[in-house]
């Protein structure tokens, strides 16, 4: 009965101890067997995901006095199991946990790809493994939205929209903003960072110089690929007129003239007394 024992242990405890890779973003998942695949969700043209992993292999060290548990030592991208036009950058060598890169081609295609790591460990006996690795390409990763969709000024006043960007993707990329169909005026470019799979609201900011009802469209595009964009429409009302003027200062503007601010403050005052 013994006999059985220790040969039932001998034959299970290899599978046991086998090395593993535990990911831990953009998705946390434990490779174990040779046909675990490690899903990295989506991602776009030109984006850059970048694959975390911890360095514990769940083998223990052979080579070690104290009998602890093995770590990889460095994670390595296998450039020839890339798509055509793909990059890839490995971990550094002893990371305390492991930051490797991928980077689609500026033209991927939408569809399915895949690819392989590779973990070594040379000082403390975890045997080197392959790992597998599929992520999707799809450019309909950015959802905006704007709001007030419609918002009433005085010429030369700001009009503040706000905008929410959410990123579907699972690489953090750099967003531009901007506005077309604004006639004369100052409009702003902003650049944003939106994490994967987070969203953020951002104030943008218009500043008419005529009156009119102008239809805007305000964009947002990654930096990454032209691609990767949303759009929101929203009405920009521009009046000249003493009562939106004073609705205007009532709610504040960016800069005052110092010799000004006295009459500016007189001039909010009496907008809210009479005009609220």
């Amino acid at each position: 009965m013994l006999k059985k024992l220790l040969f039932a242990l001998l034959v299970v405890s290899p599978f046991a101890l086998a090395s593993q890779l535990m990911a831990v973003s953009p998705v946390q998942q434990t490779l174990s067997t040779d046909s675990d695949v490690l899903d990295l969700g989506v991602f776009g043209p030109g984006q850059t995901i970048e694959i975390i992993t911890s360095r514990e292999t769940g083998e223990i060290a052979t080579t070690s006095s104290s009998q602890g548990q093995a770590l990889w030592d460095r994670l390595f991208v296998l450039r020839g199991t890339l798509p055509t036009g793909w990059k890839a950058e490995d971990s550094k060598l002893f990371e305390k946990s492991f930051h490797a890169f991928i980077t689609a081609a500026p033209d991927a295609a939408d569809g399915e790809y895949s690819f392989q790591l590779r973990a070594i460990d040379q000082y403390e006996g975890a045997s080197e493994r392959v790992f597998k690795v599929k992520v999707s390409i799809s450019k309909d990763l950015l959802l905006g939205e704007a709001s007030p969709t419609v918002y009433a000024t005085g010429v030369g006043l700001p009009a503040v929209f706000q905008v929410r960007l959410r990123n579907r993707s699972s690489a953090s990329d750099v967003f531009e903003i901007s506005a077309t169909g604004v006639p004369g005026g100052w409009k702003e470019t902003r650049r944003v960072l939106v994490r994967f799979h987070e969203e953020l609201i951002e104030d943008y900011e218009i500043l008419p110089s005529e009156q009119g009802e102008f239809k805007i469209a305000l964009h947002a595009t990654s930096l990454s690929s032209k691609l990767i964009n949303a759009k929101s429409d929203v009405v920009l009302v521009s009046r000249s007129s003493l009562e939106q003027d004073l609705k205007a200062l009532n709610k504040g503007i960016l800069l005052f003239p110092s010799v000004e601010q006295v009459v500016y403050s007189a001039l909010g005052l009496a907008a809210r007394i009479f005009l609220n």
